[in-house]
C-alpha cells in the first residue's frame, strides 16, 4: 500500500476506522473493519458469504426496515466475532498496511465504505448508534 494516497485515502480511512465494525469483501476474502478492529475473516463462517451477499442483493433490490436490520445486524455480529478471535487493535490505520492491498483494491474498500454509509441512511439504521 503506497504512501501518496493522499488526504482522501486518509480520510476514508478515518471513516471507516471510527465506523461500526462491518464486513467488507477484497478480492474475494472477508475483512472486518471498524471502531478498534482491523481483520482478515479466516475462520471458517458458513452463513457469511451468504449474509454479506444478502447485504449488497438490498442495493439493488429493495427490503424492508425490519430485513435491513436483520442484514445490518447479523453481519455486525459476525466482524465482532472477528474481532473478539482476533483481538482489538489500537493503530488500525498501521495494521491494515500489512494486508498489502494494491490501489484496485484500496479503491474497491473506499467503494464499499461509501456503500456502508448509502446502507445505513437508506435504511435508517439509527438504532444502532446507540450500540
Amino acid at each position: 500500500m503506497k504512501e501518496k494516497r493522499g488526504e482522501n485515502y486518509m480520510d476514508y480511512l478515518d471513516k471507516l476506522f471510527s465506523q461500526h465494525v462491518f464486513i467488507y469483501k477484497i478480492s474475494g476474502k472477508y475483512y472486518a473493519f471498524g471502531i478498534r478492529v482491523c481483520a482478515e475473516c479466516k475462520m471458517n463462517i458458513p452463513a457469511l458469504e451468504l449474509r454479506y451477499n444478502r447485504y449488497c442483493k438490498a442495493f439493488n433490490e429493495s427490503v424492508s426496515q425490519h430485513e435491513a436490520n436483520d442484514i445490518f445486524k447479523k453481519l455486525k455480529f459476525i466482524a465482532e466475532f472477528v474481532r473478539d478471535k482476533a483481538g482489538e487493535c489500537e493503530k488500525p490505520k498501521e495494521e491494515i498496511k500489512e494486508f498489502n492491498f494494491n490501489d484496485l483494491e484500496m479503491k474497491e474498500l473506499k467503494n464499499q465504505v461509501e456503500k456502508y454509509a448509502e446502507f445505513w441512511k437508506k435504511y435508517k439504521l439509527y438504532e444502532f448508534s446507540q450500540a
